[in-house]
């Protein structure tokens, strides 16, 4: 990964991290990739003492995304271990946040994948703001 592309990622993520800040949430950035853990760990996990989440940041340029099943297996591990919900967060560009339960995912081989149709059926960073994300 370009470390153009790489710092895309990282913007858009401490983006989030501001947006439940100022709602009232505790939130805190995880940037694990590169192996500072062997397992998947969320990019972001935010709660507000009612609501909990854990959320992969998936910045593209389209749909479909796909996120290795690994990957989403062991989120929804950590999801359920703390309490939170796990959700997939997808930006692309000039488009508003979506967010994917993980248990909506479709399937494609040894990957999961957000199309157009899960795409759509993910909740607004509003609803999550609001604690609607259950």
């Amino acid at each position: 990964m370009s470390s153009r592309v790489k710092a895309k990622g990282v913007y858009y993520e401490r983006e989030l991290v501001q947006r439940f800040w100022d709602a009232g949430f505790g939130v805190m950035r995880a940037p694990t990739s590169g192996g500072a853990t062997s397992r998947s760990l969320p990019d972001i996990v935010a709660g507000n003492g009612r609501v909990y989440y854990a959320i992969e940041v998936k910045m593209k340029k389209e749909l479909p995304v796909y996120i290795r099943e690994e990957q989403v297996e062991e989120i929804k591990e950590f999801g359920r271990r703390f309490g939170a919900k796990a959700f997939i967060a997808v930006k692309l560009p000039y488009k508003e946040w979506r967010f994917v339960p993980v248990e909506h995912l479709s399937k494609n081989g040894k990957n999961c994948r957000v199309g157009e149709e899960e795409y759509l059926k993910g909740l607004k960073l509003e609803n999550l703001l609001k604690g609607e994300g259950l």
